[in-house]
């Protein structure tokens, strides 16, 4: 057991390592001035703050333990964004920590020895891999290390639960199943981590694919009616937690699409096709951006679309056809597949079509693959006769190399989120037709006092999309009038009246820029 505490203790360390750059980042123009720089709530730890954080929708979201995490962040660190980006580091270590000592855990439960290559694998995959910089160098991105964290938590102590359920069960008891201390510690780290992000709903299928593989409880019949019984609280906890985001959701300015704006038959092929897109970009993490955009005229019969629901046909049998000899493989698969579910878009928000985001606990079922398959090459040339020095310093050889190079292109991508400017232009070079990109960056130089530059992105913007979005000419309005130039501004806050009457900060910029022109 110490020796397992101490490869998982490392393998977070070096995690950490690797994400320290982001230490040297600031905030950027992408809700971190709605989670942090301008949120004046999180400015005082008091009933007050408290009774906003558990009985209030912010962001389009309930997650008060992301509000109390930043709001401990700002007594100790203030606005230094140093400190910020230290906390997610921290929590992103930990995760590590927690994924490698898990995978111990379960890979126990069905192999006698040799998991600590394996878990050691994963947890370095899932430590040092660019694919999670988004979740962990994006301040406003800590309800994502937070659910995890407790989501990690809460699957450590369910294994814990069961085992000590088969120790009663030998023992000829009727466990108390919603009085075990470890099924109430499970129970309530499901809680916390709901209230870090509602993405957390998926664990209670999760628990049902452990329940089934590894820790195979589905074998005995007698344990069914207590596997239900287990799940009841965990599927009401997540119903009400889907309620209440869908009420989030809808009580601010949502960006939540409409069935006539996306159409279920768009919206399902750009969700198969974002399930092996995110497979590709764990296996080859290239060309990772900020925003990907959602694609115009989906068509399921576009060779981009019709091949994913294929691929996703074709890996869905052969799981299911290998399940006698090589069940893993359908759990990895149903676990990667159903941690997907809330984030695939049929309940779309927002401008994406996919995140880098939605994948830091999702990747973690392919990631243990590799693992179990690097661990399975190793152990053959383990039993090699000839050569075996020599192959197994070719696989350390080729694996250092692997894992050197996802870090060195995890620190590439932190570099990205350095600050709104930097984290835009890499947006804008990715995505050179996409309008919000340029206006995010034009914000982001309008706040830095480059005004002229401003107005070159938001013309830029505007030339991309003229009619749909009138702040793109209220902000470039704002930048006419800081540089006195009256009349471009006046005509800019007339035409984003004239597509909106009813917004009435248009209004109020337009009056001062007229008091402002009146009194030089």
């Amino acid at each position: 057991m110490k020796k397992n505490m101490w490869i998982a203790f490392l393998i977070a360390t070096v995690a950490i390592l690797v994400y320290l750059p982001a230490l040297q980042n600031g905030f950027v123009n992408w809700d971190d001035e709605a989670y942090v720089v301008d949120n004046i709530h999180i400015r005082s730890l008091d009933l007050s703050f408290l009774r906003w954080a558990f009985f209030g929708f912010s962001a389009s979201n309930w997650h008060p333990l992301t509000w109390i995490s930043h709001a401990v962040d700002y007594a100790l660190w203030g606005l230094n964004p140093f400190g910020h980006h230290l906390t997610s580091v921290i929590l992103h270590g930990l995760n590590t920590f927690l994924v490698v000592f898990l995978t111990m855990k379960l890979l126990s439960k069905v192999r006698q020895s040799r998991v600590l290559l394996p878990a050691a694998i994963t947890g370095l995959l899932f430590g040092i891999h660019p694919i999670h910089v988004e979740s962990v160098a994006w301040v406003s991105e800590r309800k994502d290390v937070l659910y995890a964290f407790f989501y990690l938590l809460g699957l450590l102590s369910y294994v814990r639960y069961v085992e000590t359920v088969k120790a009663k069960d030998s023992k000829k008891e009727i466990p108390g199943t919603y009085f075990n201390y470890r099924y109430l510690v499970t129970l309530t780290l499901f809680t916390f981590s709901l209230m870090s992000k509602p993405m957390a709903i998926t664990l209670p299928v999760v628990l049902l694919i452990l329940d089934w593989y590894p820790l195979g409880r589905f074998r005995a019949r007698r344990n069914l009616k207590i596997i239900v019984l287990e799940k009841i609280p965990f599927f009401i906890l997540s119903l009400f937690s889907g309620i209440v985001t869908l009420m989030a959701q809808n009580s601010e300015n949502s960006y939540a699409a409409s069935l006539r704006e996306l159409p279920i038959s768009t919206r399902i092929p750009v969700a198969f096709k974002a399930i092996f897109m995110y497979i590709k970009s764990f296996l080859i993490p290239l060309n990772l951006i900020p925003l990907y955009r959602y694609p115009k005229n989906v068509s399921l019969w576009s060779p981009s679309y019709f091949i994913p629901i294929v691929l996703l046909i074709g890996v869905t049998t052969m799981c299911i056809f290998s399940i006698k000899k090589r069940k893993y493989l359908l759990a990895a698969w149903l676990f990667y597949i159903v941690s997907l579910l809330p984030v695939l878009g049929l309940i779309q928000v927002g401008r994406q079509s996919m995140a880098d985001r939605y994948v830091y606990l999702a990747l973690l079922g392919p990631a243990m693959l590799v693992g179990l398959i690097v661990g399975h090459v190793y152990e053959r040339i383990h039993r090699q006769h000839n050569y075996k020095r020599l192959l197994q310093m070719a696989l350390f050889v080729c694996f250092t190399a692997i894992l050197g190079g996802l870090a060195s292109a995890t620190m590439k991508q932190i570099g990205i989120w350095k600050d709104g400017v930097t984290l835009w232009t890499y947006e804008v070079k990715a995505e050179p037709q996409f309008p919000e990109a340029y206006q995010r960056r034009a914000n982001a130089l309008r706040k830095q006092g480059s005004f002229v530059e401003a107005i070159t992105d938001y013309t830029k913007a505007i030339s991309l999309d003229p009619f749909s979005e009138p702040n793109y000419y209220d902000d470039r309005g704002i930048c006419f009038a800081n540089l006195r130039l009256f009349k471009e501004a006046l005509q800019d806050f007339d035409t984003a009246i004239y597509m909106n009457p009813n917004e009435p900060i248009y209004r109020t910029n337009r009056e001062n820029a007229l008091r402002d022109m009146e009194h030089p």
